[in-house]
């Protein structure tokens, strides 16, 4: 079988940031938090917040600021 795909496992809210957290990623493979308020687009056409590596045993957290718009929006993890 295959491996399972990094995913975000963990959201929660700290200083003033969301802190994305998650697993089964590539070691200092590259991933993407990205975000939209509509989420019928593409991943193409949602904005990226982060561009990260993943980490010693394939984890990962990002820290994006929330801003007072941040209602009503999505986020997605993408992995080159």
């Amino acid at each position: 079988p295959a491996p399972p795909s990094p995913g975000i496992n963990a959201v929660s809210a700290s200083a003033g940031n969301l802190v994305f957290s998650g697993t089964n990623g590539t070691v200092g493979g590259t991933y993407y938090i990205l975000t939209t308020t509509n989420i019928t687009l593409p991943l193409s056409d949602w904005t990226v917040l982060s561009t990260n590596t993943f980490g010693a045993g394939g984890v990962f957290s990002a820290s994006i600021p929330i801003g007072a718009s941040a209602d009503g929006h999505f986020y997605s993890l993408e992995v080159p």
